[in-house]
């Protein structure tokens, strides 16, 4: 499936919330929250759900133009937790379409481990993992469901860098890759305190020179890491849905950069809604669902509430009134159709970022060397350029370092002269050579065969694996 043919809410804005930490959504409260979740654009739900305990909470969502995402909760449901099909069709019945069956199997031991403690969390921990995914995406496809793929902790016992490589080595190793064509992605992209733009912020740059996701990702930008393992193994994008999101009042994880006070909890989830609506964040990272819109009767992790927050005198916390704010409007997102194919003529050009200030990298203009030998494209940093080609290649992420914007994108893709524009969304110059050689050698100049997956690129384990002190939400 393409991404375009993923299920969406109406006038998708990208985000929404994880209702509260309890296992028996009530409907009657979900419905009578619905006018609060429209002042905060919110057109995604995250529902754990114990049975069928969620069915009536999850149609009201769907009732209101709002995408449930349903967690069938299992105590310590590792590794061999699979769901009931009875189960799943009673919620498709209603029209949810994504399911959680899993949560953060890098958590093996302690008090909030995911593993059942007599089934050795340590051995053969990713292929157990895997061959669990596939048997629970058996059983929701069957049904007309997308099951996702289980959402690490950021650091874990077993680093979440790691266990992703490790993950899509061992689908490919056995010839499960196909289990993405119709099947999505559940991350836990929490920040911490890190900045947005981390690891690649001036502070980290300077500590740690040449920083990527690949080897620190304990931060919003980690779906990076995983688009970049789904380009590198399948050849496109697969929907990367946030079912744990944003900041926690009180984090401090890293002490170079400020803890979390309420007020900057508002700012940097405020930031990450007006990054999904405005496009700046890559497409493939469908929703951020924010962690966590309330108590509702159920006090675990009630310092995270935004609703009531009994740490800030039962009040709702700066946030609700920040992304209220906000002007809503649905994210940038192609429409299903006929794809569009490149002009014939074979004009081409290369757009690559620029501000007042400077342009990429040189070494990204290196990792393009041969691509432009091959093909002889032109190769450009200004939008009015670019606009006289009817063939227009966009040359990194929008959040790319210098990236060209989405508002640029946008002129470009409105120009009646532009035929076929695309955006090779990398994140740093050792991709952009990886996907532009492979271009290069296998005569695919606009990208458009189904590659085979490419050999893993090395990723090297994460320095400091971090488990938050304040623990990342666990259900016990």
């Amino acid at each position: 499936m393409d991404l375009k043919d993923y299920p969406r809410p109406k006038f998708d804005t990208g985000y929404g919330f994880h209702w509260n930490a309890s296992s028996y959504p009530d409907a009657n409260t979900v419905r009578n929250t619905i006018p609060l979740l429209k002042e905060l654009g919110a057109t995604w739900l995250k529902l754990v759900c114990d049975g069928d305990a969620g069915v009536a909470a999850a149609q009201v969502a769907v009732q209101n133009d709002i995408e449930p995402i349903v967690r069938l909760y299992r105590l310590r449901p590792h590794p061999n937790y699979v769901v009931d099909r009875v189960i799943v069709d009673r919620y498709r019945a209603v029209g949810v379409n994504y399911f959680e069956w899993g949560n953060e199997p890098n958590i093996l031991w302690g008090e909030g481990a995911e593993w059942d403690p007599n089934a050795n969390p340590g051995q053969n921990t990713v292929g157990r993992t895997m061959e669990q995914f596939l048997r629970n995406a058996n059983v929701i496809n069957q049904a007309g469901g997308i099951a996702l793929f289980p959402a690490l902790t950021p650091g874990g016992d077993y680093g979440h860098e790691r266990f992703y490589a490790d993950a899509f080595a061992w689908l490919q190793q056995h010839n499960e890759l196909g289990v993405f064509d119709r099947n999505a992605i559940a991350i836990h992209n929490r920040p911490l305190n890190h900045p947005l733009d981390y690891p690649y912020d001036p502070l980290n740059q300077h500590d740690h020179p040449g920083s990527t996701v690949a080897e620190d990702s304990t931060c919003f930008l980690m779906y990076q890491l995983v688009d970049d393992l789904c380009q590198q193994y399948l050849g496109r994008p697969v929907p990367i849905l946030g079912t744990e999101a944003g900041t926690e009042p009180g984090q401090e994880d890293d002490r170079r950069y400020p803890k979390i006070t309420f007020e900057l909890h508002g700012q940097v989830n405020a930031a990450i809604a007006e990054g999904m609506m405005s496009g700046r964040w890559r497409q493939s990272l469908f929703t951020q669902c924010f962690w966590l819109l309330g108590i509702f009767g159920h006090y675990a992790f009630e310092a995270a509430a935004w609703l009531q927050n009994p740490l800030y005198n039962g009040q709702n916390l700066p946030a609700i009134g920040l992304v209220k704010a906000l002007p809503k409007r649905p994210r940038p997102f192609p429409v299903p159709g006929p794809v569009p194919q490149p002009d014939p003529s074979g004009f081409h050009c290369l757009l690559l970022g620029q501000t007042v200030q400077s342009i990429v990298p040189w070494t990204w203009i290196e990792a393009l060397q041969l691509y432009l030998q091959t093909y002889r494209s032109t190769l450009t940093f200004s939008h009015d350029d670019a606009q006289r080609y009817p063939n227009v290649s966009i040359v990194g992420a929008t959040d790319a370092p210098v990236p060209v914007s989405a508002e640029v994108e946008a002129i470009v893709r409105q120009n009646p002269n532009v035929k076929w524009v695309e955006r090779i969304s990398v994140n740093d110059a050792a991709a952009l050579r990886a996907t532009m050689n492979a271009r290069a050698t296998t005569n695919d100049k606009y990208g458009l065969a189904m590659p085979k997956a490419l050999a893993p690129l090395p990723i090297r384990v994460l320095r400091r694996a971090i488990r938050p002190k304040s623990r990342f939400p666990i259900f016990d």
